[in-house]
């Protein structure tokens, strides 16, 4: 096949590959992620982590992450595609190499994100704008924490600017 995946992470020691198409009975979006459920087949690892998206051609792949992964069963993923056009899309996901690492990117599949991972001083400071601050992180009881005392109440925002800092949503 002249366009079996080719990029750096996805190339011929991946043995399987399924056409996928996408309907977007909508308007055209620009780096949008869909979210995919693709169930599990034998020639797959059980926990999904040969999953690799591209497009058409075979050398681009998309960045993805995992939602949720029930080995041997199925997985939902969000996958970031440059662009969804109105009507079908299709793309290829590869799979069936059994020494493929897995490869999850939130940084390309997410304008903005934090694994939040709840130890002291883990929350990435180039991502949260904590101005007169000097020290950010979680404490023991998984709240967020500036110069050691608890954050609630303080304006902290992400650094890119990327959410609308009047907006008082959760972050998740």
């Amino acid at each position: 096949i002249s366009n079996w995946c080719s990029t750096a992470d996805c190339d011929n020691n991946w043995t399987k590959r399924k056409k996928l198409v996408i309907a977007n009975s909508g308007v055209s979006r620009t780096d949008y992620q869909v979210e995919l459920t693709i169930p599990y087949v034998s020639e797959m690892q059980a926990d999904f982590k040969d999953l690799r998206f591209v497009n058409q051609a075979g050398d681009t792949q998309y960045p993805f992450v995992y939602k949720h992964v029930n080995d041997s069963t199925s997985t939902v993923m969000l996958v970031k595609l440059p662009t969804l056009a109105s009507g079908p899309n299709t793309l290829y996901m590869y799979y069936g190499n059994a020494s493929a690492p897995q490869r999850q990117d939130y940084d390309g599949t997410f304008d903005w994100w934090d694994s939040f991972s709840g130890a002291a001083g883990d929350l990435n400071p180039a991502k949260w704008d904590t101005t007169g601050q000097t020290g950010i992180g979680i404490d023991g009881n998984d709240n967020m924490v500036l110069d050691g005392t608890n954050a609630g109440g303080m304006n902290i925002f992400p650094a890119n600017g990327g959410i609308d800092r009047n907006d008082p949503a959760v972050y998740q």
